[in-house]
C-alpha cells in the first residue's frame, strides 16, 4: 500500500476497479480492466488479497452465475502476474479458496483448473501444497467432463508439478499414478494425448507403477495402433507422426509393460492393415531395444514367425524394411543378456534364422536369396556375437555355392552377398567376428586370382 494512503482508500480502489471489470462487456474492454488491477497490485497501490476482500459478494453468492464472474476475473488476475510474487500466506489461501471450489458448481471449475495452473507455474508453492492440489482433482474433478482447453489445462498442471515438485509428489506413491490414469482415461484430443503420452514417459521413471501397471498400459495402449488425420490448413495441428512416436516411446518407457505390450503387438503383426503392422514392427524394434531380455525371449520365435512370413512375402518395401529393424533390435536386445551370461538365448535364435534363410541361400537367382542375404547382413549388425555367429554359418555356404555356379549374374550375386558381409565385420575389427573371417581368408584371397 502506497504511504499515505488509508485502508478505506485502499478498499474503494479495490473495489472500484473490479465493479468497472463486471459492468465491461466487450472483450478488448474486459482485458484492459483486468490489466488496469494488475498495474494497481504490482505497483503496490493494493494487494491480491484486497482483491479477493472485495470479490468476496461474488465468491460467496449464492448463484452459481455470479461465483462463476469472480473465479474467472482471479484467474485471469493471477494469469497476468508472471514475474509479481506472491507471499506464502497469499499463495496457500489461494490454493485453499481453489481447492475447496472444486466441489463448486460444473460452470466454475475450469477457472478453478485454471486458477491453479497459473499460481503452480508462476508461485512457489508452500510445502504440502502440492499434494493437496493433486488429492482435490483426483476426488473433486471428473476430468473426462471437461471442454478440451480444460482438460489440457489439467494435464499441463500435472507437466508443471512434475517438473517442479517432482520430490513432494513422490510422497504420493501409486496414489498419484492412480490419479493420472483417471485423469487421461477416455482422452480423445490428439493435443492433451500428446501432452499425456510424455507424462506417462515421466511417470513411469520416478512412481512405482507396478501396482497399476496394466491400468497404465490399459489407458495408453489403447490408441495403439495411431489413425488419425490432422484437420486440413491447420499449422498448429498434431501430426499423426508425432502421436504415433510419443505413444510408441511410451510402451517402450518401461519392461513393466512388456507382459501387456508383446502380446498387443503379436497381436496387430496379424492385422491385414499396412499401416497397423509397420506401427507393431517398428514399435516392437523401439521396445526390443528397452526391454529386459527375458521377456523378448518369450516371445521371440513367435515374433519371428509373424516377421519372416512378412520379409519374404510382402510386396511393402516398407513392410520390409520395418521387419528387418524389429528383428535386428531382437536380436540386440538377445546380444546384451548373452554378453551378460544371462539365458543363451541368442545362439536358439540365430540358428532359428539361419535355418529359415539358408535355402534362399541357395537360389542367388531369386529375390529371396537378396532379401535373406540383407535380412542376415542386418541381424549381423546387432552385435559383434551375431556377426560372428552369423558369419560363420554363411560364408561356407556362400562359397561353396559360389564354386558350383556357372552363371555369371549369379557369381554377381553370391559376391555382392559375400561383400555385404565382409563391411559389416569391418566395424567389429579385432574382435570375435574378425578372428572368424581368418578361417576364411585363403578362401576369399582366390578370388583375386580368378
Amino acid at each position: 500500500m502506497a504511504a499515505g494512503t488509508t485502508r478505506m482508500e485502499v478498499q474503494d480502489l479495490a473495489a472500484g476497479l473490479i465493479e468497472n471489470y463486471m459492468k465491461a462487456e466487450l472483450e478488448d474492454e474486459r482485458t484492459q480492466k483486468i490489466n488496469n488491477i494488475n498495474k494497481a497490485i504490482i505497483a503496490n497501490d493494493l494487494s491480491l488479497v484486497d482483491i479477493v476482500e472485495k470479490l468476496g459478494p461474488y465468491l460467496t453468492n449464492p448463484d452459481a452465475g455470479e461465483r462463476c464472474k469472480g473465479t474467472e476475473l482471479l484467474q485471469f488476475i493471477l494469469h497476468r502476474l508472471l514475474s509479481f510474487k506472491l507471499n506464502e500466506k497469499e499463495v496457500a489461501v489461494l490454493v485453499e479458496f481453489f481447492c475447496v471450489r472444486m466441489k463448486d458448481h460444473f460452470s466454475i471449475i475450469p477457472h478453478v483448473v485454471s486458477g491453479l495452473l497459473a499460481l503452480v507455474s508462476y508461485q512457489e508453492l508452500p510445502e504440502d501444497l502440492t499434494i493437496k492440489i493433486v488429492k482435490e482433482i483426483g476426488t473433486g474433478i471428473r476430468i473426462q467432463s471437461l471442454l478440451q482447453a480444460d482438460r489440457h489445462n489439467v494435464f499441463t498442471l500435472f507437466s508443471v508439478l512434475l517438473n517442479k515438485k517432482m520430490a513432494e509428489l513422490q510422497k504420493l506413491g501409486g496414489d498419484f499414478v492412480f490419479c493420472f490414469i483417471q485423469s487421461m482415461d477416455g482422452e480423445k484430443d490428439p493435443r492433451n494425448l500428446l501432452l499425456c503420452f510424455n507424462l506417462v514417459q515421466v511417470i513411469v521413471k520416478n512412481f512405482p507403477i507396478t501396482l497399476f501397471a496394466e491400468d497404465l498400459f490399459e489407458v495408453t495402449s489403447c490408441y495403439f495402433p495411431i489413425d488419425f488425420t490432422p484437420p486440413p490448413n491447420d499449422p498448429s495441428a498434431i501430426s499423426r507422426e508425432q502421436l504415433i512416436l510419443a505413444l510408441r516411446n511410451c510402451l517402450a518407457s518401461t519392461s513393466v509393460f512388456a507382459p501387456f505390450c508383446l502380446p498387443l503387438l503379436v497381436e496387430k503383426l496379424s492385422s491385414d492393415v499396412i499401416y497397423a503392422k509397420r506401427d507393431a514392427l517398428l514399435t516392437l524394434a523401439t521396445c526390443a531395444n528397452a526391454y529386459d531380455s527375458r521377456f523378448i525371449f518369450e516371445y521371440s520365435n513367435t515374433l519371428w514367425d509373424h516377421i519372416k512370413k512378412e520379409i519374404f512375402a510382402s510386396s511393402d518395401h516398407s513392410i520390409e524394411m520395418a521387419c528387418i529393424e524389429a528383428i535386428k533390435s531382437v536380436v540386440r536386445n538377445l546380444s546384451t543378456a548373452e554378453e551378460q551370461n544371462q539365458n543363451g538365448a541368442l545362439k536358439e535364435i540365430l540358428t532359428t534364422l539361419l535355418n529359415d534363410c539358408k535355402s534362399h541361400l541357395l537360389q542367388p537367382d531369386h529375390k529371396l536369396m537378396r532379401t535373406s542375404a540383407s535380412l542376415l547382413q542386418n541381424v549381423s549388425m546387432a552385435s559383434d556375437m551375431s556377426c560372428a555367429e552369423i558369419t560363420d554359418k554363411v560364408f561356407p555356404i556362400l562359397l561353396k555355392q559360389f564354386e558350383c555356379e556357372k552363371q555369371i549374374n549369379n557369381q554377381k550375386a553370391i559376391l555382392d552377398a559375400l561383400l555385404g558381409f565382409l563391411q559389416v565385420a569391418k566395424d567389429f575389427q579385432g574382435r570375435d567376428s574378425a578372428r572368424i573371417l581368418e578361417n576364411y581368408k585363403e578362401s576369399l584371397l582366390a578370388f583375386h586370382a580368378l
